[in-house]
């Protein structure tokens, strides 16, 4: 793995321990453009 590859996966899981990469079964059943944009993608 070059140098650059192992930095962005220390990061990605650092991150992942502080404020976590996923999102909660109730944010997605909700949608993730309400949740995280408060603005809807479709409207059907």
């Amino acid at each position: 793995m070059p140098p650059h590859n192992i930095t962005i996966t220390g990061a990605a899981m650092l991150w992942d321990v502080i404020t976590g990469l996923r999102v909660s079964e109730k944010e997605e059943q909700q949608g993730l453009d309400i949740v995280s944009h408060e603005e809807k993608g479709y409207d059907l």
